[in-house]
């Protein structure tokens, strides 16, 4: 023990504790400093990847809206075609009711027969469906009800 307080007496022994002492609170001030700064920068980078992940978020839905509101655009301006050209049949055929009367327009010969069963139908090709069954009386009256 004699010696242990000699030691402590000394003005090296001082020196190299106290130089000791301040190198471990320099490192520990450095070492803090440095994982505060590391908490910091990854703060920071939480925030501006977020803010990046919503900005782009926002682009892709505004994308996606206006493509949509094109796309709904073009199909609303399909029926609305569709109905001009509807709106001009249904005005012609009121104006003009003798172009579409009569066997000029749809002539029960040349589209209807009678199937295998004595029912009386149309082709599979056509657009519309007809059949009367075998037990209808398909005379001139019917036709012309027909045409």
């Amino acid at each position: 023990m004699i010696r242990l307080r000699t030691l402590f007496q000394s003005i090296k022994a001082r020196l190299l504790l106290m130089l000791l002492g301040l190198t471990t609170i320099s490192v520990l001030v450095v070492a803090i400093l440095s994982v505060n700064s590391i908490i910091q920068t990854g703060q920071q980078a939480k925030e501006a990847a977020s803010e990046t992940l919503r900005l782009q978020a926002e682009e892709f839905l505004i994308n996606l809206i206006v493509a949509t509101a094109e796309n709904n655009d073009l199909r609303l301006e399909r029926i609305r075609q569709d109905a001009d050209n509807a709106a001009g049949y249904a005005v012609r055929i009121w104006v003009q009711p003798e172009l579409f009367s009569g066997s000029t327009y749809w002539r029960a010969e040349d589209y209807a027969f009678v199937g295998s069963e004595g029912q009386f139908i149309n082709g599979a090709d056509d657009t519309s469906t007809l059949f009367a069954p075998n037990s209808v009386e398909v005379d001139d009256e019917f036709i012309a009800e027909l045409e």
